[in-house]
């Protein structure tokens, strides 16, 4: 329509923007970082509403980084499912690096709500008893359980990736290191590096949660291994620690 919004209740404050954006988007606020890239607060001028927008890190400019967004992004619009983190948008900023929105979640992860539970916090007792920990757990389930039958496994679940919204939402997300068995839409499914030669998987995750496979056989992961991962966490829900609590990989 050609209307831009004005954010209402929020600053416009462009000039502490951390990037330039595409006019469509007004940036708002940072929402955090990790080793890969930034989330960031945005206006969506176009339907006036509060936006998360992922895009990598400045540095991060190699063709596996921007493959891996890109899978990311592709990845995780395919799956449509209630508890699966959906994808707005995805362009390319001015400066030509990638990125991808999604819904602002407001509320916590599963990870925060189980250290609060580990340290014994009586408020996060009180409003998260066992029941609703593992229904929690049984619609992750749901969603992991969709995303295997279109052939895609996520390779990273854990508590810090499942998102708990404050009407009881609960989405899973972070699909970056998603492998791909066959594509959801019928094209071809493994990403390639280059014409005619298969990207080679390097050993990615989090140990603590990563089947034994993941970490000697990345090529050869199949969903069993995301369904280990289930069940260390469900460990972590029952019994408020860790089955593997080591400081190194090996451990």
């Amino acid at each position: 329509l050609g209307l831009r919004l004005p954010g209402k209740g929020y600053p416009s404050p462009e000039g502490d923007a951390p990037m330039a954006l595409p006019p469509r988007y007004t940036w708002l606020d940072s929402l955090g970082e990790g080793g890969q890239g930034s989330v960031e607060l945005v206006m969506d001028q176009d339907l006036g509403r509060c936006v998360a927008l992922k895009t990598l890190h400045s540095h991060k400019t190699n063709k596996e980084d921007l493959i891996d967004l890109y899978q990311e992004s592709r990845i995780t619009g395919q799956l449509e499912h209630p508890h699966i983190m959906p994808i707005y948008d995805v362009g390319q900023l001015p400066d030509g690096c990638l990125y991808y929105t999604m819904p602002r979640l407001p509320g916590e992860s599963l990870h925060h709500v189980l250290a609060l539970r580990r340290r014994g916090n009586a408020e996060t007792l009180a409003r998260w008893p066992l029941m609703p920990l593992l229904q929690v757990l049984g619609k992750v389930c749901q969603g992991v359980g969709y995303a295997h039958a279109h052939g895609v496994i996520h390779r990273d679940l854990k508590p810090a990736n499942i998102l708990l919204g404050e009407h009881g939402e609960v989405l899973v997300v972070d699909w970056g290191i998603a492998r791909v068995l066959h594509s959801v839409d019928g094209a071809r499914g493994r990403l390639w590096s280059r014409e005619g030669e298969e990207r080679v998987e390097r050993v990615r995750g989090s140990p603590p949660y990563m089947a034994p496979e993941q970490v000697k056989h990345p090529d050869h992961v199949s969903p069993a291994a995301d369904v280990f991962c289930l069940g260390v966490i469900l460990y972590e829900v029952l019994c408020r620690e860790s089955p593997f609590p080591g400081s190194t990989l090996d451990e």
